[in-house]
């Protein structure tokens, strides 16, 4: 499943005991005349991504706004593939995504230099196909690709390398608020797609998702946090689906555009804030926005953002030291662990009234609350 862990100080401390505990334990049994056999270092796996299964389905973008060609952290598991004599197919992601190649590979020859020389030239054969795909339909869904990806073959390992970034389909991020879903807005995409019968396809399959978020020109570029909604966006939904999930945040090495004459609707990121200088009207953030909040929290979605939008605002400000900034925070009117909505209002508008100090705000600030 799709998890970031981290080993704890009292594990850590527990593992380092117990591997002193048996070196001891050697060296008392070396003492008493006994031997021991050493134990071979693991190796770490070849590939970033291992080949775990007998099926590798690539998923490639072919619509603008997405890098074109095969990604490096790719090019070793096909390579792996190829040795293992794995089936190889190649799906596209455009609105109606389609598989584009289904082969085996079998590395024959009559000596080890001929079963090299075939196995570089059955490699190559992918590496054109997906080099050389393009899209035969408008537009760009990736969680459909992914389906038709899952369903190739019984024990299909999924690799896609596509932006992700769907301007139709179950899970559309062209719609307002996606690039800003908190934990609650995916569980309910999750639920969305559960009711799809694409779902069932994706039951027990290996996903990995590379660059999710890392468009090309045409499309603006997005927020880390933003690039991090859509990876975990994805990882919610196909789990609730079944399957295990790794996500790679990866931008392209070679950003080089993929050519295609059908149109793509871009995800627009937004700016971190939009201040008109001769406004002197209320200015209302989002949660869609760089000070959204996650759910029924004071914590703001994304940090880094908050903070590069508090200096921002800051800096527009910093000609009318004159004037007040009053602070609303607001609310949902759902269900809340706080003691009311009021005080979590109250509580998220003296966050960003932290936020702006810290920054720098000469300004006076008055905070206050509202729901709705």
């Amino acid at each position: 499943m799709f998890r970031l862990t981290s080993l704890p100080r009292s594990a850590s401390m527990l593992r380092r005991l117990g591997t002193a505990a048996s070196l001891a334990a050697v060296a008392l049994l070396t003492a008493c005349g006994g031997t021991s056999t050493p134990t071979a270092p693991q190796q770490p796996p070849r590939c970033k991504i291992p080949l775990t299964a007998d099926s590798l389905v690539l998923v490639v973008p072919v619509h603008r706004g997405a890098a074109s060609g095969l990604w490096q952290q790719v090019e070793c598991t096909l390579e792996e593939a190829g040795s293992r004599g794995a089936s190889v197919s190649v799906v596209t992601v455009e609105g109606e995504p389609k598989v584009l190649l289904k082969t085996t590979i079998t590395p024959t020859g009559a000596n080890p230099s001929a079963v090299k020389a075939n196995l570089v030239k059955q490699i190559n054969t992918v590496n054109e196909a997906v080099n050389n795909a393009r899209a035969t339909s408008e537009g760009t869904d990736l969680l459909e690709a992914l389906a038709i990806a899952a369903d190739t073959a019984a024990n299909a390992q999924v690799i896609s390398f596509d932006p992700g970034l769907n301007d139709r389909g179950l899970l559309d991020f062209t719609k307002l608020g996606m690039l800003g879903l908190d934990e609650a807005g995916m569980d309910e995409a999750a639920a969305h797609v559960a009711g799809d019968p694409s779902c069932r396809k994706y039951a027990g399959r290996s996903i990995t998702l590379v660059g999710l978020g890392h468009g090309v020109e045409p499309q603006p570029a997005l927020r880390a946090g933003q690039r991090a909604t859509v990876g975990s966006t994805y990882a919610t939904v196909l789990e609730a689906c079944g399957a295990t999930v790794q996500v790679l945040d990866a931008a392209p090495v070679q950003p080089i555009a993929v050519e295609s004459d059908y149109s793509v609707n871009p995800v627009d990121p937004g700016s971190l804030i939009s201040f008109d200088p001769k406004t002197r009207g209320p200015l209302r953030f989002d949660d869609a926005s760089a000070f959204g909040f996650r759910s029924d929290s004071v914590d703001f979605r994304n940090t880094a953002d908050a903070s590069q939008a508090a200096k921002q605002l800051v800096a527009e400000l910093a000609d009318r030291p004159e004037e007040t900034v009053t602070i609303t925070g607001t609310t949902s009117n759902g269900p809340t662990a706080w003691p009311s909505h009021e005080a979590l209002g109250k509580a998220r508008a003296e966050a960003v009234k932290q936020l702006l100090e810290r920054a720098g705000l000469p300004n006076t600030v008055n905070d206050q609350v509202t729901t709705g």
